[in-house]
């Protein structure tokens, strides 16, 4: 489906042309990912939601996977921005959001439905990186990076063998991180997905997945399970002081 600038991957309930009245889910990935996500987690977890009846888009940020663009925060939004409203513009019943590590910094402040954090970097993992302030130009995460750089890396999704290669603007990471670590981030989220010593303080929080990544086939199943059950209670879910 075509956008502004990066194409939206959509996956129809049972193959069919999406219809009125229809929920959607617009998922963002981590950073180092693509579209399809490690392990390929976001399209097979697209294939299990549409299945459901929901339809599922997703797309590469800009500079990431297919795109030829810049990494950039304020594109990054808009993309986002313009992939609910083409949602809307199909009639869907609710437009809900996902996006996975420190990436959950760009779910946006208000959408039509659900704002799902997966798995994202508390505060004190990115202290490695508000620590080392002052730089400029571009971060290139190195294979044989020193152990807290890796953790930081780590922390915002990224598959730690990944790590030669992978490159980002200083500028990017730096917007990112002070999202992050705003005080006005997490209390926005509908629902955070977290292992099960993360986000403690968040009553939000689902558990799921043993790992940071979901690189198990377990792990992948318990992610679209949980999924799946929050947004078919939705609306219906209890406000944030019941919601577990």
């Amino acid at each position: 489906m075509a956008q502004t600038l990066e194409p939206l991957i959509v996956q129809l309930p049972s193959g069919r042309a999406s219809t009125p009245g229809t929920p959607w889910l617009i998922m963002i990935h981590a950073p180092g990912e693509n579209r399809t996500g490690n392990n390929y987690w976001q399209a097979q977890t697209a294939r299990r939601l549409a299945s459901a009846g929901i339809t599922v888009a997703r797309f590469d940020l800009a500079g990431y996977g297919e795109s030829l663009a810049d990494k950039d925060v304020s594109v990054w939004d808009r993309q986002i921005a313009e992939a609910v409203s083409t949602a809307r513009s199909y009639d869907a019943s609710a437009v809900h959001v996902t996006a996975r590590g420190l990436h959950a910094a760009l779910l946006p402040d208000s959408a039509p439905g659900l704002r799902v954090a997966v798995f994202p970097p508390e505060p004190r993992d990115l202290d490695w990186w508000r620590q080392n302030a002052g730089r400029s130009g571009t971060w290139e995460a190195r294979s044989d990076a020193p152990a807290d750089e890796v953790a930081f890396w780590a922390a915002c999704g990224v598959e730690t063998n990944l790590l030669g290669g992978l490159t980002a603007p200083i500028g990017v990471l730096d917007e990112l991180v002070r999202r992050m670590c705003s005080s006005e981030v997490a209390p926005g989220w509908d629902l955070t997905l977290c292992t099960e010593e993360g986000r403690t303080a968040d009553p939000s929080r689902m558990i799921a997945g043993r790992h940071g990544l979901a690189r198990l086939e377990a792990d992948r199943h318990g992610l679209q399970a949980v999924l799946h059950n929050a947004l078919m209670m939705w609306p219906r879910q209890p406000g944030p002081e019941g919601a577990e």
